[in-house]
């Protein structure tokens, strides 16, 4: 999938629910790989500083964040929470991306306990916990 697209589809459908009344505090996207990839470019290209945005193991060594990064990084505005896992040979820190977003909060946190990139494909506590707090701090 192409993160820039389903960034422009998320974009779509937080354009519908705050038509519908939805608040953007009340609003949180969520992405898994390249899904996390594309939370990044929706933070991007929405540009509501009252959006929340969490990324699991979405920012590493694949083309597409790389490019991201480097190209429309410092357009990101809202609230951002990054997960990854330590023994992840797929992920890495968001550092270079939000370094260049002034206008972001951001948040990541490291996490070892031997899942690796796997470890978010199904729903588990140890992370949700992290997500849920983060949320909720809003």
């Amino acid at each position: 999938p192409d993160p820039f697209d389903l960034a422009r589809r998320a974009g779509e459908q937080i354009r519908k629910l705050m038509a519908g009344g939805v608040t953007a505090p009340r609003i949180a996207v969520m992405g898994y790989d390249v899904g996390g990839t594309a939370a990044l470019v929706a933070a991007a290209r929405i540009r509501d500083p009252d959006l929340s945005f969490v990324v699991l193991a979405g920012c590493g060594l694949d083309e597409r964040y790389q490019r991201f990064a480097t190209q429309a990084a410092d357009q990101m505005t809202g609230r951002v929470l990054h997960l990854w896992e330590k023994t992840d040979p797929q992920a890495e820190s968001c550092q270079l991306a939000f370094s260049k977003a002034k206008a972001l909060e951001s948040d990541e946190k490291l996490l070892s306990n031997g899942g690796g990139h796997e470890m978010f494909g199904e729903p588990d506590p140890f992370w949700i916990e992290l997500v849920m707090a983060f949320l909720d701090r809003r």
